[in-house]
């Protein structure tokens, strides 16, 4: 038969256990959501880019849809975005995704 401290000290290990585990639980769900909005933005911008393109020149080259869908930095699909919006051209366009990107 385990003694009083014994049992005490068990509890106490058990309820350490416990909400570390649920204060991990709690960090990676915020970590996750928080990687889940990133990645949502980052799609939703790299999709404003294409889609800008189509509106002002109709359909486009694969080639400049894989590189738009594959730029993984935000400030920069902006500044595409602003880009897609002023080119004169979709191959002044690809120039400008290409040089960026190198």
């Amino acid at each position: 038969m385990p003694t009083i401290r014994e049992t005490i000290f068990e509890e106490g290990l058990q309820q350490g256990l416990q909400q570390g585990l649920e204060q991990g639980l709690q960090l990676g769900l915020q970590h996750g959501l928080r990687q889940g909005l990133q990645r949502g933005a980052l799609r939703n911008a790299q999709e404003d880019v294409v889609e800008i393109l189509v509106t002002r020149f109709g359909g486009l080259p694969q080639e400049i849809v894989t590189a738009a869908t594959t730029v993984e930095d935000l400030s920069f699909l902006k500044s595409l975005f602003k880009q897609a919006a002023l080119t004169k051209s979709l191959e002044e366009f690809l120039q400008v995704l290409m040089i960026s990107k190198n």
